[in-house]
């Protein structure tokens, strides 16, 4: 595990930070964990506070510099208590799946206390049958998807296999807070960031000059390309595309159910496409199912797709993700024929050479009004997000995981779909916007349709699971 964490946040992280000035763009992700039984809770805090240890972002508080002259600053929380971010709760009567759900999302949408590490965790006791649940709640900008799963690879662990020993702590000393040291260290970090951006485009420009001299066209092509990239990644968009799905407020609502992997997976090679092409064909399959209820005739919506951008050698934690616009059909209704124009249009962007500068295309839009950054995401109909767990079963200290559900944040779309696969089972978390759609059992009838369509395409006699 990296020891070092970087001091200011990613400008691509200082975006979604900046977005939260209006509540409704709220950056939570909440993990829910249901297990067959009562973990020993004194190990469970003894693997969180492995984590914090061993993780410097859970150590470390957001401090905004002085005059936006940087991004915010990571700082060590010298004041840090583990008592108050691991906590133990009762579930709520009757202890069921849908219970459980409910208190997951109105702890979700609770704001951080922002004079502190921005996670939080809940063991659940009492749920029926048993069972229990573990609750992970953490900001955007401390860990994307797959910073995630790193983490939870340090607090499960698999049949017979102990964890592997802790590592040493590698917390750095409490940072200086003063006006005159942030200003400092924004102005230190703005001319790191500005030599950067200056190899970089002196590396780029020589790379393009040489491959101009042997194929000119191509050369003009290849920039052009990376320009537009980048252009689309930061514009304003129009307005949201669903006639339906048009509020956005503050009140959320989950749901969640399974879905076979393996039968994604054989839907997906019918067009030799990937899991992620039948996921997202089968969540549009379920939106034009539900703008079919309400009389409501939409061939195209606008998603917010994380695309991942991560290295070798990156931290664990931490955002390593390229937030991308586009639009995708809801039409035609063969899914086969939707799902090969999905993979065409998203593979589109996961190729686009502009991806590289992501970065410094948000460190020019981190400088634009507030009310600019919440329109890039506020005019996004839904966001959709496949993230890979544990392919085996594993426990949390003696019981075993049972099924494990991501719900990422809205952000100003009508509906966040999230799927986690685990033991070869895909588990699909839902975040919905009420205000969006209030109606939110027969959206989720319409989207367990739609998969249902989807892993029905190879053949696959299972059906879409039952909720949790």
């Amino acid at each position: 595990m990296s020891s070092t964490v970087d001091v200011h946040m990613r400008e691509t992280d200082a975006f979604s930070w900046t977005m939260e000035k209006d509540p409704v763009l709220r950056m939570p992700v909440m993990a829910v964990a249901i297990l067959d039984g009562t973990p020993d809770w004194d190990e469970v805090v003894r693997r969180m506070e492995r984590v914090s240890r061993a993780v410097p972002l859970f150590r470390q508080r957001v401090v905004t510099t002085p005059a936006k002259l940087a991004p915010p600053k990571w700082v060590v929380d010298d004041r840090f208590d583990l008592s108050w971010h691991v906590r133990r709760v009762v579930a709520p009567a009757p202890g069921t799946s849908d219970a459980l759900l409910d208190l997951a999302a109105k702890l979700a949408m609770a704001a951080f206390d922002l004079e502190r590490p921005l996670w939080e965790v809940w063991l659940v006791d009492g749920l029926e049958n048993g069972r229990s649940a573990w609750l992970a709640k953490v900001h955007h900008t401390l860990t994307d998807g797959i910073g995630g799963m790193q983490l939870l690879s340090h607090l499960f662990d698999v049949d017979g296999v102990p964890l592997a020993p802790a590592p040493a702590a590698t917390q750095p000393d409490g940072a200086e807070i003063g006006t005159l040291t942030m200003l400092r260290s924004g102005a230190e970090h703005d001319l790191h960031q500005l030599l950067g951006l200056a190899r970089g485009a002196v590396s780029v420009t020589t790379k393009t000059l040489r491959h101009a001299r042997h194929d000119p066209v191509a050369a003009i092509a290849g920039a052009t390309a990376t320009w537009r990239t980048l252009i689309e990644a930061v514009s304003p968009t129009g307005d949201r595309l669903s006639p339906v799905m048009t509020g956005r407020g503050l009140r959320r609502r989950y749901a969640a159910f399974d879905v076979p992997l393996d039968g994604l997976r054989r839907a997906g090679r019918t067009v030799d496409g990937t899991v992620n092409d039948a996921f997202l064909t089968a969540v549009t399959g379920g939106l034009r199912r539900y703008h079919q209820l309400h009389d409501s005739a939409v061939y195209e919506l606008r998603l917010t797709l994380p695309i991942d951008v991560r290295e070798s050698g990156d931290a664990e934690a931490g955002n390593r993700i390229a937030l991308i616009r586009l639009t995708v059909p809801v039409e035609p209704e063969d899914a086969a024929a939707r799902m090969a124009e999905i993979r065409r249009r998203v593979e589109r962007w996961k190729d686009a050479p502009g991806l590289a500068y992501i970065e410094a295309a948000y460190a020019l839009v981190n400088n634009l009004p507030p009310a600019y950054l919440q329109g890039l995401a506020r005019h996004v109909d839904f966001v959709a997000s496949n993230v890979p767990a544990f392919p085996m079963p594993v426990r949390l200290a003696g019981p075993r995981l049972e099924a494990l559900y991501a719900f990422g944040p809205t952000g100003g779309t009508g509906v966040n779909v999230t799927m986690m696969s685990y033991a070869g089972t895909v588990y699909v978390g839902v975040d919905v916007d009420t205000e969006a759609v209030p109606d939110v059992d027969a959206f989720v009838t319409c989207l367990r349709a739609g998969f249902d369509e989807v892993v029905g395409l190879a053949g696959a006699d299972t059906e879409v699971g039952a909720t949790a």
